[in-house]
């Protein structure tokens, strides 16, 4: 199936999903641009991973914010309070 691309300008990212083989889960690729990223917000029942594929990213889990680049990810369980951000000059891909 054909990956769907929505844009968000206000948020300055585009978010690409496509469905998985396993079941309950959606792959979501984003491009953040410089500036951009998601406010805070919780998934009472979902688990988030996050893989960085170019560019540098910020991601928030409860109250820390950790950096990660290419090669690196983040996992958010479900209900704990998370954002993301890219806070660099170049667009982030993850």
């Amino acid at each position: 199936m054909e990956q769907r691309v929505v844009e968000d300008p206000v948020l300055k990212q585009r978010l690409g999903f496509q469905p998985t083989e396993e079941a309950n889960a959606v792959r979501v690729e984003m491009w953040v641009d410089p500036g951009g990223g998601d406010p805070t917000h919780i998934h009472p029942a979902i688990e988030e991973r996050f893989e960085v594929l170019s560019g540098r990213m910020e991601f928030l889990a409860g109250r820390k914010w950790t950096a990660a680049g290419p090669g690196e990810s983040a996992t958010v369980p479900p209900g704990v309070r998370h954002a993301y951000r890219n806070r660099g000059d170049e667009p982030a891909h993850a």
